[in-house]
């Protein structure tokens, strides 16, 4: 009578693609989707499926953009910058690696300690304020921007 259809599977996943094209990389807050694509719906005339159906099809549209979003990134990536985020990030420690690799037969408690991460050890709180602290920040900010602005 208004000329409103019940919506297909097909016009959830052109829902779907253009909440990925043209609405995900400005807007990430649920409630806006949510009524972003109620009117989508409604411009359409589309009779917008169930709450919950609609829920699941915002939540499966910004996953699907995340992992668009990273595998774009990475492809970025090149190869020396992979490996100085990994040794970012790494954990291992080098003196507990190099005592595995010289004596196999020692026990593994020892290797199995980690060290904290570069990353981490830069999130650590700086502790009480005073200048000890300030110049302890200030040394690893200038030790670890090799990280950051190295090409």
């Amino acid at each position: 009578m208004f000329g409103f259809r019940v919506a297909t599977v097909s016009d959830s996943e052109e829902i779907s693609n253009w909440l990925i094209a043209c609405i995900l990389p400005n807007e990430q807050r649920f409630e806006s989707l949510l009524e972003q694509i109620y009117q989508k719906f409604r411009s359409l005339q589309i009779e917008p499926p169930t709450t919950k159906q609609v829920e699941r099809l915002i939540r499966s549209a910004i996953n699907r953009h995340e992992t668009i979003f990273c595998t774009q990134i990475y492809a970025q990536l090149t190869p020396a910058i992979i490996e100085q985020i990994d040794l970012l990030i790494d954990t291992d420690s080098t003196s507990n690696l190099e005592n595995t690799e010289s004596n196999n037969t020692e026990e593994k408690n020892t290797s199995n300690q980690l060290r904290t991460s570069e990353f981490a050890f830069l999130k650590t709180d700086p502790g009480p304020v005073g200048l000890e602290s300030f110049l302890t920040e200030i040394e690893k900010q200038r030790v670890y921007s090799q990280y950051w602005f190295t090409p």
